[in-house]
């Protein structure tokens, strides 16, 4: 075998080549330049795969091939047959879920059970070429499972987001969550989405949508209040809902509706962390005192935030006690938020220090931390010399340009969409019909 081009993988090279194709004979064009052009193209990748990696690609013909014509081979069985084809992929999950994709697609090559949703085989089809790396055939079988499962539009949208395929993602998206169909975590999915893109977007643009949320997330709010507890499909999916509206709200400048939303939630749920943290940050921006109480309690609650322990650290330092400062900024740098906002925690640290009259070369290591974490931000050059200035010159009247900073991750923590997603994973692994069989 010849040595491969490090930026080269003649695996996906030539399982796109299939897709191609395969897209040709869908056009009725299985003869021709076109095609011929193709089949010369994947003889160089070919020779430069292993024999297990060949055996794929032959694999994914066939199944191609079995989506063109309709799917993949589905039959009646009896009670002995269902029973010893369940046995049959107990094993094959036992290896899936040790990483052994290639088992699982040899298996669900096979006939399956007419009594399986038919969703249930390309379903798990697009997860073993996720799992192998290739995102654009796992696409191709999440497409042909959400034609026979339209809640499988929500990993349809993953792997969108996943391919940054954004107009795509947010078409998808749009069509989640404007139908009653879906269920509120679905909606919810999407709406991170929508709010993920918009983030990226410039402000014309992002306001557009910010305002779409505002107007449609109070929906799915209620809709998922009222499903009983028991029966919810994830518990945080109405705390994260709330929190989408509350940001988007603040994004649009409607402080006093957001604090007013997360005072009304957090009183349904004062055990949330995560409805506390937005209520102190609406009232932090709304200028409003209870919010350093508010601080102070998920402080207390050991949060895994960053937020609270950088609005508490910047309070400290604006107030003289440079110590509690840099021992909060400290702590923040911990905790989960945004590149931006641990690099003020940084230069709050840095600062303090230098107002401590502290070694100037540990001030200058936090300022050069804080500025490769946010790198575009021109006030930490600023910062970083009137900290070195004092340093040389003492002078206790410095004008710090330490912002009350904010970003939309000091509201909404990623995460708990991501664990979200995972449980609609589960839950489609379950409706697909597979869960009796893992």
């Amino acid at each position: 075998m010849t040595a491969i081009a490090p930026d080269r993988n003649p695996v996906i090279e030539s399982a796109k080549l299939r897709r191609e194709l395969l897209a040709l004979f869908a056009q009725g064009i299985e003869e021709g330049p076109q095609a011929d052009a193709l089949r010369d193209q994947m003889e160089h990748p070919w020779y430069d795969m292993t024999a297990v990696e060949q055996k794929r690609i032959r694999g994914l013909s066939i199944d191609l091939y079995a989506i063109a014509e309709g799917g993949p081979p589905r039959v009646e069985m009896n009670s002995t047959e269902l029973s010893a084809w369940q046995e049959r992929a107990r094993d094959m999950f036992h290896k899936y879920w040790k990483g052994n994709a290639d088992s699982a697609l040899d298996f669900l090559r096979q006939p399956a059970p007419k009594s399986k949703p038919p969703a249930a085989v390309p379903f798990l089809q697009s997860r073993c070429w996720e799992k192998l790396g290739d995102l654009e055939t796992s696409l191709i079988f999440a497409r042909e499972a959400e034609k026979h499962d339209f809640h499988l539009a929500v990993r349809v949208m993953s792997l969108l987001h996943a391919l940054a395929r954004t107009i795509e993602e947010l078409e998808y998206a749009h069509r989640i969550i404007e139908d009653s169909q879906f269920s509120p975590s679905e909606a919810l999915l999407a709406a991170a989405a929508i709010f993920r893109l918009a983030s990226a977007m410039q402000t014309n643009e992002a306001a557009h949508y910010h305002k779409f949320l505002v107007k449609i997330l109070p929906t799915w709010i209620h809709a998922e209040r009222q499903i009983n507890h028991d029966e919810r499909e994830y518990p945080q999916t109405e705390s994260v809902l709330v929190s989408l509206l509350g940001v988007c709200l603040v994004a649009r400048s409607r402080m006093a509706e957001a604090v007013e939303l997360y005072e009304s939630a957090y009183k349904l749920r004062p055990d949330s962390d995560y409805l506390l943290l937005g209520l102190a940050t609406a009232r932090y921006l709304n200028d409003d005192e209870r919010c350093f109480d508010d601080f102070a309690k998920l402080k207390q609650r050991n949060s895994k935030y960053l937020m609270p322990y950088l609005a508490l650290a910047k309070r400290a330092f604006d107030t003289g006690d440079y110590y509690s400062a840099f021992q909060l900024g400290k702590v923040a740098t911990d905790k989960a938020g945004s590149h931006q906002l641990r690099s003020l925690a940084y230069q709050i640290i840095g600062a303090a220090q230098s107002m401590r009259n502290q070694n100037i070369e540990w001030v200058r290591d936090n300022f050069d931390i804080a500025e490769r974490l946010d790198p575009h931000n021109a006030t930490i050059a600023k910062n970083r010399e009137l900290a070195e200035r004092h340093l040389l010159t003492p002078n206790n009247a410095i004008e710090w340009q330490l912002s009350k900073s904010f970003d939309n991750i000091s509201i909404i923590d990623l995460s708990e969409v991501t664990a979200i997603e995972m449980s609609q994973e589960r839950r489609i692994m379950d409706s697909a019909g597979f869960s009796s069989a893992a």
